[in-house]
């Protein structure tokens, strides 16, 4: 009983160190999601880029195929807030363009004909 005592005290004590070695590499502001509103299942490309008229940064580029009525998440990388232009193309589906100041939480629908953006103040 006692070296099992001494065990978990262990593992106890090495906890802080898990959870920050995981936080290692660079820093997740949010998840965003896209949520396909269909029922059929969705080829979707998201694009992401700064709007900055100095400095044009691509932040996000990824394709996802997402099933009916489920959601694909999408890491999106820390900022300080900045706007960013946000392009959703559904492969033979409808596109649409977003600015976003990432202040907001951003949630974006997909249906059949056109696509939904919603900022959400935090």
């Amino acid at each position: 009983m006692h070296t099992n005592r001494i065990r978990r005290r262990k593992m106890l004590a090495a906890l802080p160190l898990i959870t920050v070695a995981g936080c290692v590499g660079t820093p997740i502001a949010a998840i965003f999601h896209v949520y396909n509103r269909t029922n059929s299942e969705k080829e979707v490309a998201v694009s992401i880029e700064t709007t900055d008229q100095f400095f044009d940064e691509e932040i996000l580029n990824e394709q996802r195929t997402i099933p009916p009525n489920e959601e694909g998440d999408f890491n999106i990388p820390d900022s300080d807030g900045e706007e960013w232009e946000i392009e959703i193309i559904v492969t033979d589906g409808p596109s649409a363009t977003y600015s976003w100041e990432q202040n907001n939480r951003l949630e974006v629908e997909i249906y059949e004909e056109n696509i939904a953006f919603e900022a959400i103040s935090r």
